[in-house]
């Protein structure tokens, strides 16, 4: 998804695991407004986004996404069309970067195409509903330096259909599809058609550095006992 996002959603980063978006959840790993651990796995680069792990620590906003009003896209498809000679070097390039393939297993496909469908952008708005930390998960994480707040986050489901060449067997077929999923951290497996399909699920977020303000101290008690 690293170069699917940088080309079509600049600015957005891919975080695993990936995650179904729960609507009514306040607590939800990926809400907007969220403060969370995260390890950066490969760094931002010209045409690909920065991948993260999340490593499960996190407050959440308590504002569930069914509280803001996201912002709508259009739905957008980008097709690798590697029969082509003309476009066979960026498409297997391409192809490579975004779905981590090995040169071997390229040579399976002789098409591919990721669709994501009714994309939307989940964000706090100034005029909108007001994050509720729980001051006790701020206070426990205050002190971490891996922190940072989700700015917002991409939902939409996701599609990639897999065109094989013919003298690629079902079993070469299956592993690169299996492969492809693990990748990407959801989706199930469709054999028939080919395809992996995640359904309403988070698939990049806009992150930034943050540093939480220390714990409120408590006034220094001097005893008045030893004070003449």
């Amino acid at each position: 998804m690293r170069g699917l996002l940088s080309e079509r959603y600049p600015g957005y980063d891919q975080i695993l695991p990936t995650a179904t978006a729960l609507p009514n959840e306040p607590s939800f790993d990926y809400l907007p407004g969220n403060v969370m651990a995260l390890a950066l796995a490969e760094p931002r680069r010209l045409t690909q986004s920065a991948l993260w792990n999340n490593i499960g620590i996190f407050c959440p906003t308590n504002v569930p996404l069914s509280a803001l009003r996201p912002l709508r896209l259009k739905s957008t498809t980008i097709v690798y069309d590697v029969d082509l000679s003309l476009r066979r070097a960026l498409a297997l390039s391409k192809l490579k970067r975004s779905l981590q393939l090995e040169p071997n297993e390229v040579e399976f496909l002789r098409r591919v195409s990721i669709t994501i469908d009714s994309p939307r952008i989940y964000s706090l708005r100034m005029d909108g509903p007001r994050p509720r930390y729980v001051e006790a998960c701020t206070d426990a994480l205050g002190s971490r330096p891996d922190l940072y707040r989700l700015r917002s986050v991409l939902v939409g489901t996701v599609a990639i259909d897999f065109v094989f060449k013919d003298n690629v067997g079902v079993f070469a077929r299956l592993n690169l599809l299996n492969k492809v999923s693990g990748s990407i951290g959801a989706g199930v497996v469709r054999g028939e058609s080919y395809s992996i399909v995640s359904e309403n699920v988070v698939f990049g977020a806009a992150v930034r550095p943050v540093k939480l303000r220390p714990p409120n101290s408590k006034p220094l008690l001097v005893s008045m006992s030893g004070v003449n």
